[in-house]
């Protein structure tokens, strides 16, 4: 039976402070480092789980809900990069060319080719169904991983003579079980790590900085509410602060002097806009890393994968379902939840 230990759930960062303030019994105090540790921990946790929520929506819905199409280019490109990265461009497949050059008649024609680098069929369109693009998209990121000698490496051992296995429909299993291991929450720690790497977070020094705020700012009051507000406000403002800071002003901003309304704007106005404009950026570039850093690991399982499979001296193909299993229990137990 599975237990769900953490929730991805966005919450409110002041109510849930004030609860465990309250169950707990701790002493409100606006200069106090617990309480805004607490809060600055519970501000970041809150955000950088809407960023895995729209992280693994976005992984459902854009890629692998998505169907390879060979009448769209961007899709037949990919798949040509993987043939050339994997082939050396020795062979083109006439399937390839003729997506490409004529779209409209892209499936007129197939090619027992596809063989040559793991696909099950003449039409490899059938092996990505499962699951979607994002098959092939991690395969296409494996090719071009290392400067692409990992990969080829692989489909070498892959067409060994007796220890066959097929290169682009195991990727393809790989991807699956990736999937799998994110929603067990086991690739969250690597995701979050990744965040923090980009909103280049100090817990100490934000802190200390909202520490002094609140302390320089709060009078003495013998009502909790409003000392609580001055942890919330001064920990806010540090977090916002350090946010904008990570990018250089006006990054990212649009300008135009089409409205001399814009002048009037007052310079509050303009900082408020900045800093929604840079957490925009930050959350753009925090996706960006969550996708690169989920290819690479399902690069180092594929390419670990392959050793494992060697490793075990498979007698043939039938083998594979076998191997396979045994394997996904030992990653299974290095991602622990």
């Amino acid at each position: 039976k599975q237990i769900m230990l953490i929730s991805l759930k966005t919450f409110n960062t002041y109510d849930a402070c004030k609860y465990i303030i309250n169950i707990k019994k701790l002493p409100i105090s606006p200069s106090s480092n617990l309480n805004l540790n607490l809060y600055n921990n519970l501000y970041y946790t809150c955000d950088f789980c809407s960023i895995v929520n729209q992280f693994i929506y976005d992984i459902n819905t854009n890629y692998i809900l998505m169907k390879y199409d060979p009448k769209i280019y961007q899709h037949t490109k990919y798949l040509s990069e993987l043939w050339n990265n994997l082939m050396n461009n020795n062979i083109l497949v006439p399937w390839i060319e003729d997506s490409i050059t004529n779209p409209i008649n892209c499936n007129k024609d197939s090619s027992q080719d596809w063989g040559m680098i793991g696909f099950q069929g003449s039409n490899p369109a059938t092996d990505f169904r499962g699951m979607g693009m994002l098959g092939l998209l991690q395969l296409h990121y494996y090719s071009n991983w290392n400067g692409g000698t990992t990969a080829k490496n692989a489909l070498t051992t892959a067409n060994h003579s007796v220890r066959y296995f097929p290169f682009a429909a195991t990727g393809i299993n790989i991807t699956k079980f990736c999937i799998e291991l994110l929603r067990e929450c086991r690739l969250h720690h690597f995701l979050f790590n990744n965040i923090q790497s980009v909103y280049n977070y100090d817990i100490a020094s934000a802190s200390a900085s909202a520490s002094a705020n609140a302390s320089a700012s709060a009078n003495v009051s013998d009502n909790e509410g409003d000392a609580f507000s001055k942890i919330k406000e001064s920990s806010e403002e540090s977090f916002l602060l350090k946010r904008n800071n990570h990018f250089p002003s006006g990054y990212g901003t649009n300008t135009t002097d089409d409205d001399d309304d814009d002048d009037a704007v007052a310079d509050t106005d303009t900082d408020t806009v900045d800093i929604d404009n840079n957490v925009n950026k930050m959350k753009i570039l925090s996706l960006k890393k969550c996708y690169n850093e989920f290819h690479v690991i399902y690069c180092k399982i594929y390419t670990e994968f392959v050793d494992y499979w060697v490793s075990e001296k498979p007698h043939n193909i039938m083998d594979f379902p076998r191997i396979f299993k045994t394997f996904q229990l030992k990653i299974r137990k290095r991602y622990s939840i």
